[in-house]
């Protein structure tokens, strides 16, 4: 697919957000998103991790290549499987990955 997207990942409690670069794997709009992570240095992908297994940091949302309107973090369930991230859209908000 050859897109960057930009993941902005917040923490709730001390207000920070960062914003991560990565490469597009898979997008099937409404449906499925897959990020490359493999490049991300250590303190990201800690950061990335916390934001998956918390409720105090979370993907706040992401833009995929030079879309103007962002995807909402909290319209998808989120894992880390090797060195991808996978989101499935959940239009209920309800998590798919249990």
């Amino acid at each position: 697919m050859n897109n960057i997207a930009h993941i902005d990942i917040e923490n709730s409690k001390t207000q920070q957000i960062i914003t991560l670069d990565v490469d597009v794997i898979e997008y099937l709009d409404n449906y499925k998103v897959v990020f490359d992570i493999s490049r991300l240095n250590r303190t990201d992908l800690d950061m990335l991790k916390e934001a998956v297994s918390t409720i105090d940091t979370r993907i706040e949302s992401f833009l995929i290549g030079n879309n103007k309107n962002p995807e909402y973090g909290k319209d998808y369930s989120f894992k880390i499987d090797g060195l991808e991230l996978v989101g499935m859209f959940n239009k209920n908000n309800k998590n798919m990955f249990i």
